[in-house]
């Protein structure tokens, strides 16, 4: 399981996903991940691209992984050679991510802010990296090698067409889009799987 990044030079790196974060990885995305519709991505996840969230992509058994910071917290979708998208969507263990209101179920009074945040560090360990020579260095990572990038490159096919759909269909109408897509990023992930 590697992260794949892009320096400022836009030279691919891929590092190692540290152990802990890769067994959460395992237990707590890949069991939840469920079918999206090509609409979804269309009218929906296509925007994030368009916005200040931070990302991260993960590279792991011949499929390509998006992960964003994104209310309620990380949104996941689990990207291939083929026309199949999968997502998921995992509850952010801060309790007031995001500015937003805590639910009974975030247990505002038992939270610790000092406990390892893996959600975050799935996003961070990568997207620092790609602005920081020195957060390479400490993560380890090497330039990607041939499978790697062919890899990345063949599990984006779809969502580049998807993409290209997008532009045709919204470029006339672009604000509306956004907000309309937001509206269904926030449908799609309603309140999010909260991890205990």
């Amino acid at each position: 399981m590697k992260y794949i990044i892009w320096d400022e030079n836009n030279n691919p790196l891929t590092a190692e996903v540290e152990k802990p974060d890769n067994e959460y990885f395992r237990t707590y995305i890949i069991p939840n991940l469920k079918p999206a519709k090509e609409i979804d991505y269309v009218e929906g996840f296509s925007a994030i691209l368009h916005t200040a969230a931070r990302w991260s992509y993960i590279l792991f058994e011949n499929k390509c992984y998006w992960l964003i910071e994104w209310s309620p917290g990380l949104i996941v979708l689990e990207l291939q050679d083929k026309e199949v998208i999968n997502f998921t969507v995992l509850r952010s263990p801060v309790p007031n991510f995001g500015g937003r209101e805590p639910l009974e179920i975030d247990n505002e009074d038992e939270y610790d802010e000092d406990a390892e945040n893996h959600q975050y560090n799935l996003i961070f360990e990568a997207w620092d990296a790609q602005f920081d020579r020195q957060y390479q260095e400490w993560n380890n990572f090497k330039p990607a090698n041939q499978n790697e990038l062919e890899l990345f490159k063949n599990c984006l096919k779809y969502v580049d067409r998807l993409g290209d759909i997008t532009q045709s269909k919204f470029e006339n109408d672009y604000k509306n889009y956004l907000k309309m897509a937001k509206q269904n990023i926030e449908r799609l992930a309603g309140i999010g799987i909260l991890i205990k």
